[in-house]
């Protein structure tokens, strides 16, 4: 087999030329590869997002459908659905009374261990001249759904229950 002799027009690739080649392409790569991985952990904090929203709406639903209860006054108990097994480990929780803190335009929910009710969801009796919840029975309840994946707090959804 002959060896084909380069001619003087001819050039091969220097060893300064082939890693400033793979310099440049390093520096393109990491930006992706940094984008590729905030995405994806957009995704992730999105699908959790969805399936917390669409579990909210589904016990609200289920708390509106069942009779309204005003024996407990000022909380009420209703039934937590059960999560299917396939969406993963997410919780329902509601929250009492000492839950909401302040009136009117200073009303805000507080998410704690203390305020939260594991058992069932809580609808709290609503004064709804005032904006802030009461000892009487209004026949208006406030109720709040606490939704948790694993331990960490995805979303907190309130409606109202009114007895007709």
């Amino acid at each position: 087999m002959r060896l084909k002799k380069l001619n003087r027009n001819q050039k091969g690739l220097t060893l300064i030329e082939v890693l400033i080649a793979i310099a440049i392409l390093g520096m393109i790569a990491v930006p992706f590869l940094t984008a590729l991985s905030t995405s994806s952990r957009g995704i992730i904090i999105a699908d959790e997002r969805t399936t917390a929203e669409s579990l909210a709406r589904a016990q609200l639903e289920d708390v509106k459908n069942q009779g309204y209860n005003n024996s407990t006054a000022p909380e009420a108990s209703y039934d937590i659905i059960e999560v299917p097994d396939e969406i993963g480990n997410y919780l329902i929780k509601g929250l009492k009374k000492d839950g909401y803190v302040g009136e009117g335009d200073s009303l805000q929910i507080v998410v704690n261990e203390t305020t939260v009710n594991p058992d069932n969801i809580v609808g709290v009796a609503w004064n709804a001249t005032a904006h802030k919840t009461t000892t009487e029975e209004t026949g208006i309840q406030i109720v709040t759904v606490v939704i948790y994946h694993g331990a960490k707090l995805v979303l907190t959804t309130s409606t109202y229950k009114v007895d007709r």
